[in-house]
């Protein structure tokens, strides 16, 4: 085994440090953007069912493919949208 002096070793051990809390800050950020579609997804879904009614399997693939911004774009342009063809522009 090869010989580690101490400043290696508290050197490997920042390293180790570092690595650790970038990776818990970008799995948190991960978990807020996913936190933050899901809920878009959901209140869009349920003020599509309240002006529009059951909602058909299309719309439920686009709103499960789409991102933040598209359900936010959605969730603005819902107040305007004459039909579910209107509005996903299908």
């Amino acid at each position: 085994m090869p010989y580690v002096n101490t400043i290696e070793r508290v050197e490997r051990e920042k390293a180790l440090q570092q690595g650790m809390a970038q990776g818990l800050e970008q799995g948190l950020e991960q978990g807020v953007g996913q936190g933050r579609q899901l809920e878009a997804r959901r209140i869009l879904q349920r003020q599509l069912r309240k002006r529009f009614g059951d909602l058909p399997h299309w719309v439920s693939e686009q709103l499960e493919a789409a991102d933040v911004d598209q359900l936010e774009a959605w969730s603005d342009e819902i107040l305007f949208a004459e039909s579910l063809d209107t509005l996903f522009k299908h």
